[in-house]
């Protein structure tokens, strides 16, 4: 770490969520970013200048081997996680990796386990999970009762589906390239859902698939002792109404699973709370929490923190939705 304690951050990838860490880690003093890679030096150039940033790289290996740096963070595509994250581990730095962490459970275990024998942190970047609102929630779930059904949903129409229906497939509609509509959105209602409840007993998934295999909308179904969670996810529309944790007393409203800000209670009874009540919310709102989470685990030295269990559980459901189906 840096003289003054902060977790000293090197960045994978130049994407529109490489940009939203940059203006995350402005919140958090424990953080800085000092470094980006790029596969192309004109690219790595002009982000690091639009962000002031003072090194570029253009060679993975070469920013790893930085004694400047103490972390990454992953943002490439899904299907090179995996290996860039074991080689960040080799290299001894903590990995802060976008979601989703492996293109299923066994690479998600192996990379948890390699993080264990380097003594090194990784975390899964999953923004819901680490925002004080789901805190909120989880310490007013008794006002419901016995919970006896959920539903939680994150529909968004990608702003790439136009160009997909027009006949141009970009990468983020790609399965070949690890990605799905769960991986990408599924996981903003899946997450929460695993967090809160833990593993279910049983689940089923079922699919919307394009002409190209890809999975672009669908609903895991997990069944508990005595009560089911509705887990809903879509990039080919945009979900209208609230997700709802019904109990026997009342129930609990959320505006946005992966962003919220309104949450209420209503009662059986008629009693209405107001939990939480923002302002709407943008995706990036919430990011920094990630961040504060990640720095206060590399402080700590916490390798083996809770978050890895909701990591392999919630991966190991979305392995329900092959990124391919069965020919």
């Amino acid at each position: 770490m840096c003289c003054d304690g902060s977790v000293r951050i090197g960045i994978i990838g130049t994407n529109f969520i490489s940009d939203w860490l940059v203006a995350a880690s402005a919140k958090v003093s424990q953080v800085e970013i000092t470094a980006v890679q790029s596969r192309t030096r004109e690219r790595g150039e002009e982000f690091a200048a639009r962000h002031g940033i003072g090194v570029v790289h253009t060679d993975l290996d070469t920013m790893l081997a930085d004694s400047g740096l103490d972390a990454v963070y992953v943002a490439s595509p899904n299907a090179v996680h995996a290996e860039q994250c074991l080689a960040a581990l080799s290299a001894g730095k903590d990995v802060l990796c976008e979601k989703t962490l492996g293109v299923d459970a066994a690479e998600c275990a192996t990379i948890l386990d390699a993080a264990v024998q380097h003594g090194r942190v990784v975390l899964e970047e999953v923004r819901p999970l680490f925002d004080p609102a789901w805190q909120v929630i989880s310490e007013n779930l008794s006002l419901v009762g016995e919970v006896r059904r959920v539903s939680f949903e994150k529909g968004q129409y990608s702003s790439r589906y136009d160009k997909f229906r027009a006949g141009t497939i970009e990468n983020a509609f790609r399965p070949e390239l690890g990605n799905s509509a769960l991986a990408d959105i599924g996981v903003y209602s899946l997450q929460p859902a695993i967090d809160l409840f833990g593993a279910p007993k049983s689940a089923t998934a079922t699919s919307i698939r394009l002409h190209n295999g890809f999975d672009a909308a669908g609903t895991l179904l997990l069944s508990y002792d005595d009560f089911l969670v509705e887990c809903g996810y879509s990039k080919i529309s945009t979900s209208a109404r609230p997700s709802v944790i019904e109990g026997e007393r009342g129930s609990i409203l959320i505006d946005s699973v992966a962003e919220p800000a309104r949450v209420e209670f209503l009662g059986r009874d008629g009693e209405h709370r107001l939990l939480l009540d923002g302002p709407p919310r943008k995706a990036q709102d919430n990011l920094h929490h990630a961040l504060e989470v990640f720095a206060e685990l590399c402080a700590e030295r916490r390798v083996e923190h809770r978050w890895r269990e909701v990591t392999i559980r919630s991966r190991e459901l979305m392995d329900l939705t092959p990124l391919l189906p069965s020919t």
